[in-house]
């Protein structure tokens, strides 16, 4: 960030004694206590909305939500002369979740069972903030990566000179590419087909980009931050979400995905159709459509060993990735 941004802390009635670089944001002490200048790239329609699901979680009881602060002359959202767009909220200056902590992953488990229990509302209250819809539902998603997977595939079939990389993607990519046309069929079953129906019209919303970097601890607590890319639809998304990564650090440690997952019904129950999205969500080959995504859009002149490394990487934890969906879920 710019220094030349901070001229939009102008626009807040707040007093500010103190600005600390944080990540890709300022951190600022003030007369009302910690705030966090952070990049917001929603409409002023959506940071009302994102200020009125916030408020509803402090309203909950929830020891620390990043609320937004509003402007003085209204709205919550300020630009500066670069055109870059932020919000000001309330920040608390606490460390990270470390994702090697099994008690800390499991708190955070939790904690997003609790937002998630908070972060709703009904259509009715929001029912003209169509930019909160999900952009393109997982089906579609699927679809689009799966081509991918397969052209990237033809691609490399036709190349006369090969790297290792692309020989080792060749023997294996039919297989990854099976188990995603197979998670993209098993996403038509009509009772997720409710589920998702459901839960937009009960005005569910998803924190949308949830990992450890999203938690902070303090105490033992786990408090769920930066909720800027929520949008409305299965939550059990987010679940699924940090599942995958963590597991993948793991090498897919059947007991830590255990204890996740009643973790999270502990506090707020899985339903039958949800834990048949979370298979779903982990049977589709994620990681390797990464690496596939990395692969084509990259100098393929030269392939990178680290990319191998990944790709091989994979392989090894694929037998043990089969047998958790196997037995958990």
């Amino acid at each position: 960030m710019n220094e030349r941004s901070l001229a939009v802390l102008e626009q807040y009635d707040v007093e500010v004694r103190e600005v600390f670089h944080g990540r890709a944001s300022y951190i600022c002490r003030t007369d009302k206590g910690r705030k966090l200048l952070y990049p917001f790239s929603g409409s002023e329609e959506k940071a009302s909305l994102l200020y009125k699901l916030q408020l509803k979680r402090k309203q909950s009881g929830d020891l620390f939500v990043d609320l937004p602060m509003p402007k003085r002359e209204g709205g919550f959202v300020s630009e500066d002369v670069f055109g870059n767009r932020f919000i000001l909220k309330d920040w608390k200056e606490c460390r990270e979740c470390d994702p090697g902590s099994l008690p800390e992953l499991l708190e955070a488990a939790g904690a997003l069972a609790r937002f998630h229990k908070a972060f709703r509302m009904p259509r009715t209250e929001w029912e003209n903030e169509t930019l909160c819809l999900s952009a393109g539902t997982p089906g579609l998603t699927m679809i689009k990566h799966n081509n991918e997977i397969a052209k990237t595939g033809r691609f490399i079939r036709n190349r006369n000179k090969k790297s290792r990389f692309e020989f080792l993607f060749l023997k294996v990519y039919e297989a990854f590419l099976e188990q995603g046309r197979r998670a993209e069929g098993e996403l038509h079953d009509p009772a997720l087909e409710t589920l998702r129906e459901q839960s937009e019209a009960k005005g569910c919303f998803q924190h949308g980009d949830f990992s450890h970097h999203e938690v902070l601890m303090e105490d033992k607590r786990a408090f769920i931050i930066h909720p800027e890319h929520f949008q409305c639809g299965i939550q059990i998304e987010d679940l699924a979400h940090i599942m995958r990564k963590i597991l993948e650090k793991r090498d897919w440690d059947l007991l830590v995905g255990e204890k996740l997952l009643e973790a999270y019904d502990a506090e707020r129950s899985i339903s039958g159709p949800e834990q048949s999205y979370l298979k779903i969500r982990l049977l589709y080959p994620e990681k390797f459509w990464k690496l596939t995504d990395h692969y084509y859009n990259s100098n393929k002149l030269w392939i990178s060993e680290r990319l191998e490394q990944k790709l091989e990487r994979l392989l090894e934890q694929e037998k043990k990735r089969q047998e958790f969906l196997e037995k958990i879920l």
